[in-house]
């Protein structure tokens, strides 16, 4: 018997809005594929077994250099703009994650005081309880760009502690990878599977205020084999200048492990509120990170709206947004990766963005091109 056909209800603006980012998924890993045709076709450690043909890429518009080799040229763009991070997306595909892109501008809501409190409130229990920050994060900044292929590391676990890392596959290609890990408390679960998942030629440098603690013991013990430890945390130049012992600036660091001039791939940082104080140095000239993957704790203003605004005029993109239930979504775990600020259409950047409520005052830490 066949079933009696039923009219078909339209779409919700829930149900269109997750088509939508659905489609971007799609558009972004390889034209009119499935993710996991995409996963079979272009990334050889996803699967091993016999990868049907690779189709072909889109043609794109004519030009001179496009018409002298049109199979490098194809794919030009996405690798331009991400430092030769993205070498496998269509110029076609690339153009239509920058529209998107630029149609999510501006990344918040009308007001970012709202739900928010002071940057002096750290270990204010009542007042941060009472700002109902979820709502904050609820309303401002969400994802704006698609990593086909990005992975929870450790991805058997389910808990507080692993990290959403844009397309991990591409970094076990690399030669060499960097990781810093800021803020530990004795776990070693997102080292662990950074050896095990993406490669073991990845060094791994963690670092924290704490050495030890009776869940973990000795933090160095834990993190043995997987990373090397550092008793001391990332801090200002002026927490540096009196505390030596106790904090490093970024630059410090990197200096004093002979860091300076490479480039750290993946940066992961959770330091309870540093993040509102520090970021700025991660932004500095001589300082080349390529993902920040961070934890942020309240919403402080205007110190929140910096740090949006300013990682994102510096290039950042946000690839992934996933609350800290544990905190009651007072934190809120972030993924960003790094693209040229070519990627950026219709002037879809912050300082350019005059007459944007709440905008007064903010300036880029890094200076326009």
């Amino acid at each position: 018997m066949v079933a009696p056909r039923h009219k078909k209800a339209s779409p919700s603006r829930f149900q269109r809005s997750t088509l939508a980012a659905y489609s971007t998924a799609i558009l972004i890993g390889g034209g009119a594929l499935t993710l996991f045709q995409w996963a079979q076709t272009n990334t050889d450690d996803v699967i091993n077994s016999p990868r049907p043909p690779k189709p072909k890429p889109p043609v794109p518009p004519p030009t001179a250099t496009a018409a002298a080799s049109p199979d490098k040229d194809a794919y030009s763009l996405a690798k331009e703009q991400s430092f030769g991070y993205f070498t496998d997306i269509t110029n076609e595909n690339w153009r239509i994650a920058q529209t998107h892109h630029a149609r999510l501008f501006p990344n918040y809501y009308a007001n970012l005081n709202k739900f928010s409190n002071g940057p002096n409130d750290k270990g204010r229990a009542e007042k941060l309880r009472n700002s109902n920050n979820h709502y904050w994060y609820g309303q401002n900044f969400q994802t704006e760009f698609i990593c086909p292929l990005a992975r929870r590391l450790p991805s058997d676990s389910m808990a507080d502690g692993p990290k959403w890392v844009c397309d991990p596959h591409r970094l076990a290609k690399k030669k060499d990878c960097l990781v810093y890990s800021i803020g530990s408390n004795g776990k070693n679960e997102f080292e662990k599977a950074v050896k095990e998942e993406i490669g073991e030629h990845c060094e791994i440098h963690t670092f924290d205020l704490e050495s030890y603690n009776r869940r973990n013991g000795h933090f160095k013990d834990a993190l043995k084999g997987y990373s090397e430890f550092h008793n001391y945390g990332l801090g200002t130049e002026g927490e540096a200048s009196r505390k030596p012992d106790v904090f490093k600036t970024l630059k410090q660091t990197m200096e004093e492990l002979g860091h300076a001039g490479r480039t750290i791939d993946i940066f992961k940082i959770d330091c309870e509120w540093c993040e509102w104080f520090v970021w700025q140095d991660w932004l500095a000239p001589d300082i080349d990170m390529r993902q920040i993957l961070v934890e942020t704790h309240n919403a402080p203003m205007p110190n929140a709206r910096d740090f949006f605004f300013g990682l994102h005029d510096a290039g950042f993109v946000v690839f992934s947004k996933e609350a800290n239930y544990e905190n009651g979504a007072g934190g809120v775990e972030y993924g960003f990766v790094k693209l040229s600020t070519d990627f950026f259409i219709e002037d879809s950047m912050y300082y350019k963005a005059k007459e944007l409520p709440g905008i007064e005052k903010y300036e880029p830490v890094v200076p326009p091109a």
